[in-house]
């Protein structure tokens, strides 16, 4: 019977390939900063999504001359993009202070706005004043 190693409960367990073989130790480090570089843009991906939140995009279209909806809540720095759907112009404005919007909108064409300040935020078509959306931006 061999001689039994009382440490080898101690010891790292070696590192192999994905073939099972040892790997020699100048290609382990490699593989130990790699993998503890990749652990760190993880970490620090995660730390960002959490302290920023992730934004979301909405989408509002404008067709039969009207918003698809007539108000919506969003957080501040969600993005909406207005799709003009119908086969006249479009005049998605806003004089709101922080959140002014002036986009002219020929048919089919698609705009993104990102919401940066909290509050209500009242838009109109300039050209169909009958045209009204609310956006209630929530920190």
């Amino acid at each position: 019977m061999p001689p039994r190693d009382s440490f080898a409960r101690f010891r790292r367990p070696s590192l192999r390939s994905h073939q099972g073989q040892p790997i020699a130790g100048a290609a382990r480090s490699v593989l130990r900063s790699r993998r503890g570089a990749a652990l760190t843009l993880v970490t620090l991906g995660a730390v960002l999504v959490h302290a920023y939140g992730a934004a979301a995009d909405f989408t509002i279209v404008q067709k039969n001359k009207q918003f698809s909806v007539p108000k919506i809540t969003i957080k501040l720095g969600d993005r909406i993009t207005f799709v003009n759907g119908d086969g006249v112009n479009h005049h998605v404005f806003s004089d709101t202070k922080g959140a002014e919007i002036d986009l002219l909108q020929r048919p089919g064409r698609s705009d993104t706005v990102r919401f940066t300040q909290p509050g209500t935020v009242e838009i109109e078509c300039a050209v169909h004043p009958d045209m009204r959306l609310e956006v209630q931006v929530r920190p």
